[in-house]
Order: structure tokens, then sequence, then C-alpha cells
């Protein structure tokens, strides 16, 4: 049916002959293991043969597009470690070079961040010194405020109490227009 040049057919045709599995012929030894009885097993048609190739096949890419990959992250993490190593070597080569020059940059910080603060505490004192009577003043000042609202708190408070007493004022019925 196909012709004889046909690797495909070739293969198909000498697959068919053998026999179906479990199955012993003189061609295999009498105690041959599962992977060697798969060797010998039958393909019934051209079809079946073909989807089974095909399986294999699609298997066969898949397998190798995932280890492909997989090799591809293998190598980028290696080439970002050995990346790493050379910046930690380069950051120990600098820091022996730039060592003293840190510390001497690192003391002259301190120095200033010292005057910074000595500046802060003799403006502190300062505005102690010339501020601090005014503010004293200020909050004297507040205080009395504070006593005096209250005395006249008490005293709003007695005036009402008397309008009620003495003229029969109802807070609760005020009216906006009233004098009262």
């Amino acid at each position: 049916c196909l012709p004889p040049s046909d690797p495909v057919a070739e293969e198909f045709t000498a697959l068919s002959s053998l026999p179906p599995p479990g199955r012993r012929t003189a061609a295999m030894p009498p105690k041959a293991t599962a992977q060697e009885e798969f060797k010998y097993k039958r393909v019934d048609t051209m079809a079946e043969f073909v989807k089974k190739s095909a399986e294999f096949k699609k298997k066969t890419d898949e397998t190798t597009a995932v280890i492909t990959q997989l090799t591809s992250v293998i190598e980028l993490k290696k080439n970002r470690i050995a990346q790493l190593n050379a910046e930690i070597e380069a950051d120990k080569l600098g820091l022996e070079a730039y060592g003293p020059k840190t510390i001497v940059a690192h003391r002259q910080r301190q120095e200033v961040c010292r005057g910074i603060i000595k500046e802060c505490e003799e403006w502190i004192e300062f505005f102690d010194g010339a501020i601090g009577p005014f503010e004293k003043q200020y909050h004297d000042s507040q205080d009395a405020v504070r006593v005096k609202y209250d005395e006249a708190m008490l005293t709003y408070k007695k005036s009402i109490e008397t309008l009620i007493r003495e003229f029969g004022y109802n807070p609760a019925f005020k009216r906006w227009h009233d004098q009262l």
C-alpha cells in the first residue's frame, strides 16, 4: 500500500510483523524484561504508529523546552552570583583603599555635629534668658483671663437664676428677639 522507499513504511512493516505482546518467539529470549517487551511491541495500524510518534515528539519537545528554560535560569543565576562576587571583591578593595579616609571623614562629621549642637544649646540659653520673662508674663495673663472668665460665668449663672426666680423667665422658651 505504501511505496517501499518510505522509511516510516519500512519501520511499520517491520513492527507489524512482530507477534503481539505476551507471546514468546524464538527471536525473543524467554526471560525478557519489560523494557525489551516494549521494544518488540506490535503496532496494529499506521495511524496508531503516527499518533504514538506524534505524542512522543510532543513530550520530547515539551521536555526539551523545560530543560532549556531551567538551563537558562541556572546560567542567569550563575552569572548573577559571579557578578555579586566581583562586586564584593571590589567593595573589599575599595574599603582597604579608602578606609583611612572614611575614618577621617567620620571624625570631621562628628566635629561638625558637635559644633551644631553647641550653637543650638547657646541659642536655647539666649532664648530662655531674653524671651523667658515675656513667656512667663504671657502665661500669667492667660491665667488671669481664665480667672475672669470663670467669674463672668458664675455671675451670668446667678443673673439667670435671679431672672427665673423674680420674673418667671424660662430659658427653654427664649425667642431670638427677646431682650432678656
